[in-house]
């Protein structure tokens, strides 16, 4: 794996670690109460990263995701993260791994909903 490629799918492995998913869980906490909470619901979001039938879909809406965050100083940290996922999801070889972080936060943020 090149020096890029290998940073990326590091990344990710942080992120997928069972210790760390208090991360993907603020990315999941934003999209709930950005795009979730309210009492007219938007769930493009979560159907994009949910699906996950191509990079592009995912990718999509992890771009309406940090669009929020980098506009939102108390989600800088939820940026960071879609950032890193973002950049999995260029790379063929952490592509699955990519696509299981918006998976995982999909269901994250689902289940605050139904909570």
């Amino acid at each position: 794996m090149s020096g890029e490629a290998g940073d990326a799918c590091r990344a990710l492995d942080e992120l997928l670690e069972e210790r760390n998913l208090e991360r993907l869980d603020k990315v999941a906490t934003m999209i709930y109460r950005e795009f979730l909470s309210s009492e007219r619901p938007q769930y493009s979001v979560v159907d994009k990263l949910a699906s996950a039938v191509s990079p592009h879909v995912a990718e999509a809406g992890l771009f309406e995701a940090l669009r929020v965050a980098e506009v939102r100083k108390e989600y800088r940290d939820v940026a960071e993260v879609v950032q890193r996922i973002l950049a999995g999801l260029g790379r063929v070889e952490c592509l699955e791994k990519a696509l299981e972080a918006c998976r995982r936060i999909a269901i994250l943020a689902l289940s605050k909903r139904f909570r």
